[in-house]
Parts: C-alpha cells; structure tokens; sequence
C-alpha cells in the first residue's frame, strides 16, 4: 500500500511539532532548576517611599483616588502620580494598587485631573512641556 505525498508530509509535520514541544518542555524544566521561582510579596503603603508624609494633592473619582507626589525643587521638580483603589472589606475600608474592570474608568478620569494639576503646577514654575506629553 502506498501513501500519498500529503499523508507523508502530514506525518512528518506532526512529529516536527512533537519534537519541538518535547524540546520546549526541555528547556522549560533546565530554566526551572536553575533558576528557583521565588515568591513576590505585594508591596505595601509602608514600603514606598516618599518625600513627604503627604501627596500634593489627592483627586477621588468613584472608588479611585489619584494622588500627586513632588520630588525635587524648583525646574527640576517631577510629580508622579499614584493611582489607589478603595474597598471594603470586613467592616473596614483598604487599599489596593491592583484595579478591576470596572475601575478602569475611574481610574482614568482621576489621572487626567491629575495630569491637569501637574501642568497647571508646572506651568506656575516656568516649566513648559508639548501639548502631548
């Protein structure tokens, strides 16, 4: 019985691909003992630091707050802005840097009143941008 020269082709395509994830899975298990996965803690409101004990300004849209930090003096002042979810739980109100869909949003308006903040504040300093950045 003879094969055609699809069937052939098909065959040694499949075992292409087989070779491939075997060789794949190899490299993956050789990266893995290398290299131990270590487990990231989440960072918390006390790790970070900042320059003062409080932002420049904070701007609350929904459950989203934008905060602004200062860092340096006078031309060489940089803001960044610091984006916080709000949300319950157990009675008591926390924080969260992570945001879910329907924060999105929220999220977005709070950092353009941020951003129109900064420019007003920059501008106060003499400091002039593009209109895009």
């Amino acid at each position: 019985m003879t094969t055609s020269p699809l069937t052939r082709a098909a065959v040694s395509v499949q075992k292409e691909i087989q070779e491939t994830g075997e060789r794949v899975a190899d490299y993956q298990r050789r990266q893995r003992k290398e290299k131990p996965l270590v487990a990231l803690e989440p960072r918390q409101a006390e790790e970070r630091k900042y320059p003062t004990d409080e932002p420049e300004t904070k701007f609350m849209k929904g459950n989203v707050e934008a905060r602004v930090w200062r860092f340096g003096k006078g031309l060489k002042t940089e803001y960044r802005i610091e984006l916080v979810r709000y949300h319950s739980k157990f009675d008591a109100q926390e924080e969260a840097w992570m945001f879910r869909f329907e924060d999105l949003r929220s999220a977005h308006l709070a950092s353009l009143h941020a951003k129109k903040w900064i420019r007003k504040a920059e501008k106060r300093f003499g400091k002039r941008r593009r209109f895009w950045d």
